[in-house]
């Protein structure tokens, strides 16, 4: 798990909850939906505007035919749905990933040691390992958020989940929830790693689980041509981590975007943004046209829409106008047209992410209180 987090800053996994927690977990949905309780998507924006106050101001738009329940809302509505109220108030989930992540490192450690007799010499056989360990995640009801999707078509353009500070997520957890789910049927999450050599798509099968970074994969998702239900957890650092939206991962430098840095070699320098949430600098500039596709694609001519655009084309013209910025740029664009597959990718059915897997065996350990 964490290892393909590190690689490629996604994981999939397939039946991850268990066939009876997954169909009591669409029941539950089903009873909300009857209820007439999912609302219309709503989302905060801060675009561009040179008129106003530091050259930005913040708009709510909404993503037509997507509808969304925020299990923070209410505790009425989480008392109607058992299952999703003991995910919300435990910590299994939590505790699962924390635990895996201790022993992923520790086993590089040894490996470090191994190879090169030196224990402390992880984050040279795993680049940026010694940030993502010691990423530290928030226990409680506090520390995460999770929230109810419910598609009637509609789709997402590209985005990260954790655009910049104060945002503490640090990992998205997806759950899809959709029987039968065939070819045609759409809704596919598309995964797109930073100048990665192709873009993934991951159907969204009944009982799938993607977990992926919040603040490193670009993703967006298909139009949905059937009703799609799914839910998300997203996982916040605790208050002492130091290591998510550090300043690090915020301030783009000068040396970020000079060549010479990565000894004139592209592929290194692709290799450290790709792994890197400094990415999110680059991505609407690297990615340009992909993001106006796919803001067409979410928004239609729907006023919102328009608002988007003309942000989208305003921020790409700003960072067009500095000339080293506006180099490094190009020379990404230049990387992707020749290394990345211009082809539509094959559906991605599987990803394994290690040879030990903690859900599988105990179909309800996600909604499992262990009390520690």
């Amino acid at each position: 798990m964490w290892h393909s987090l590190e690689q490629r800053g996604f994981g999939v996994l397939d039946d991850a909850l268990g066939e009876a927690l997954a169909t009591e977990l669409l029941e539950h949905m089903c009873v909300l939906d009857e209820a007439s309780l999912f609302r219309p998507n709503q989302v905060r924006f801060t675009v561009v505007d040179r008129e106003a106050p530091g050259g930005h101001r913040a708009v709510v738009v909404s993503k037509p035919d997507i509808y969304e329940l925020d299990l923070h809302q209410s505790q009425e509505v989480r008392d109607m749905v058992p299952s999703f109220r003991a995910l919300f108030d435990g910590n299994r989930l939590v505790e699962l990933l924390q635990s895996t992540q201790q022993r992923y490192y520790e086993n590089r450690r040894q490996q470090a040691l191994l190879i090169r007799g030196d224990a402390t010499a992880v984050e040279t056989v795993t680049p940026d390992a010694s940030d993502l360990e010691h990423v530290r995640l928030a226990h409680g009801a506090n520390g995460k958020t999770i929230k109810l999707q419910l598609n009637k078509g509609g789709c997402f353009p590209l985005h990260h989940d954790n655009p910049g500070a104060p945002n503490r997520r640090v990992l998205t957890c997806l759950v899809y929830l959709n029987r039968d789910w065939k070819v045609g049927d759409g809704g596919e999450l598309v995964a797109q790693p930073f100048l990665g050599a192709q873009a993934y798509h991951v159907a969204p099968r009944f009982d799938r689980m993607v977990l992926f970074r919040a603040d490193v994969l670009l993703h967006r998702v298909l139009p949905a041509h059937r009703t799609r239900y799914c839910f998300t957890v997203w996982i916040d650092a605790s208050e002492d981590d130091t290591y998510v939206n550090s300043s690090k991962h915020l301030s783009l430098l000068a040396r970020h975007i000079r060549l010479s840095s990565y000894d004139d070699d592209l592929a290194r320098a692709a290799a450290f943004f790709q792994r890197s949430p400094l990415q999110r600098c680059l991505t609407r500039f690297v990615y340009a046209e992909e993001y106006e596709a796919s803001l067409r694609e979410c928004m239609g001519h729907s006023s919102d829409g328009k608002i988007l655009l003309h942000s989208h084309a305003a921020a790409v013209a700003h960072a067009k106008a500095n000339r080293e910025l506006d180099a490094f740029v190009e020379h990404c664009r230049a990387y992707k047209q020749l290394h990345c597959d211009p082809h539509p990718p094959v559906l991605l059915p599987w990803y394994d992410w290690l040879t030990y897997n903690p859900l599988t065996p105990r179909s309800r350990s996600l909604t499992e209180d262990t009390g520690v």
